[in-house]
């Protein structure tokens, strides 16, 4: 009985068994490189090296350290690029004055009547003031063009005036749609010689194009209009990610299958057809390792044109940062040419912000499979949130090391230690418990056996 109740101890012993598990050393990280920070401040920010990429032993990174010159742990987080505008540009319209007629108001009759007589008095109407509006037009090249804005300039006049523009909207000159409604433009001088003009024109949700713009006036002065620009709404510019070089294999059935040097979380696809003037309808498969089925990514068309400005390519296809190890392609209805195309996966680079606390020279490191993840927020970090992170100096690495070795890639995480251990208990317990139990049982047997 003592040994079966010392087997139910093993179990629950090893049901709670957790080994001890320590801050990680560098030495537990495959690679690093140190940085120097400027004197006296107390976070820098940098890259995460391209080819680092590579040397994690997770897609998404977590196992990334910095330390100071003592080892000793330093605050950091995370931050991917954010994408930017580019700089706003105008263009210039062509524009056609169109004075609205007006016959007038119709004329007011009175009567006066006296004892006698009864006078009607006819008294013309006053011709009510009209306004008028501009007929604009862009070049065919720009009709595609988003604008946000209009921005008139007018022809100075001598007096103070006030204006609203109602602007509309045309392919066809036949239908009409309005963007912007009765917005205020004014031209106003002070007595000692200041001048105050609001010469803008906003397109409300703005992103609208047209062949023809409309510009109407309320009635009442109307500017003469010189010229007439469209400020088209800012292109958003995608910050430089990392390009992850692939391995095609070409397949019976016609497929390519481009694999990655291991699991990546992608946000987009670039392909470069091999033949010049090529137009590839294809369809695009992914899969994170090969014991998964492989998901339809996008149907799309990649090309490689000659124009009069240059070659053209196929924007990239975004996959939006799922993980990855391989992409299967097949072309639709058409062959591949001489070859495949070129395929590069891009995944979004990565920006540090790091507490530079103690001395240097400080080290990152990267490459743990027995790290997790331990980057706080950049607004908990850095007082001031996004303005304060975008003026801290930056760092510059000093070139790549060896740390604990490729070895560190693989060796296991303090909970799978902690879990194989407590498998080992288990089965230790279980197999000592079987054995209690069946000595117990034979030892019964004999006991209650009469006796000879």
């Amino acid at each position: 009985m003592k040994r079966f109740i010392f087997a139910l101890a093993l179990v629950s012993i090893a049901s709670c068994a957790t080994p001890p598990a320590g801050e990680l050393q560098p030495a537990d990280f495959a690679y690093g490189e140190t940085f120097d920070a400027p004197a006296g401040a107390p976070f820098v920010h940098m890259s995460f090296p391209e080819h680092a990429f590579s040397q994690t032993a997770w897609p998404d990174l977590r196992d990334i350290r910095v330390f100071n010159a003592a080892s000793e742990p330093l605050p950091f987080a995370r931050m991917a690029p954010e994408a930017t505008k580019a700089e706003p540009r105008r263009i210039a319209l062509r524009s056609f004055r169109i004075a609205e007629s007006n016959p007038g108001q119709l004329p007011q009759v009175t009567l006066d009547a006296s004892d006698r007589v009864v006078q009607m008095r006819v008294v013309p109407g006053e011709p009510a003031e009209a306004g008028a509006m501009y007929v604009l037009a862009t070049l065919e090249k720009e009709a595609a063009s988003q604008v946000a804005r209009l921005v008139l300039n007018w022809a100075d006049a001598p007096q103070n005036w006030q204006q609203h523009a109602t602007v509309s909207v045309s392919q066809d000159l036949q239908s009409w749609s309005t963007v912007s409604f009765k917005r205020p433009i004014m031209d106003l001088r002070t007595t000692d010689g200041e001048r105050l003009t609001h010469r803008e024109v906003p397109v409300d949700y703005s992103g609208y194009s047209g062949r023809y713009w409309r510009v109407q006036f309320d009635p009442g002065f109307m500017p003469a209009l010189t010229s007439v620009e469209a400020e088209l709404t800012p292109d958003i510019v995608m910050a430089p990610g990392v390009l992850l070089q692939t391995d095609a294999s070409p397949q019976k059935d016609g497929s390519v299958v481009y694999s990655l040097n291991g699991v990546h979380p992608i946000a987009r696809l670039k392909f470069l057809p091999t033949d010049v003037n090529s137009v590839l309808p294809v369809r695009v498969e992914g899969r994170r390792d090969e014991n998964d089925k492989w998901q339809t990514i996008a149907f799309t068309v990649v090309y490689r044109l000659n124009s009069s400005n240059g070659e053209q390519f196929s924007d990239p296809v975004r996959v939006g940062g799922g993980s990855f190890s391989s992409f299967r392609v097949k072309a639709i209805g058409t062959s591949w040419g001489s070859m495949p195309p070129i395929l590069s996966a891009e995944r979004d680079a990565l920006t540090l912000v790091v507490n530079t606390r103690g001395a240097g020279p400080y080290l990152l490191a990267w490459g743990s499979r027995a790290a997790s993840d331990s980057s706080v927020d950049p607004a908990v970090l850095v007082p001031g949130g996004k303005d304060a992170i975008a003026n801290l100096p930056d760092a510059r690495l000093g070139g790549p090391q060896l740390l604990g070795g490729p070895e560190r890639l693989t060796a296991l995480a303090p909970a799978e230690r902690a879990a194989q251990w407590q498998t080992i208990l288990v089965w230790v317990a279980l197999v000592g418990g079987a054995l209690s139990l069946a000595f117990l049982a034979l030892r019964l047997l004999r006991e209650t056996r009469p006796a000879q």
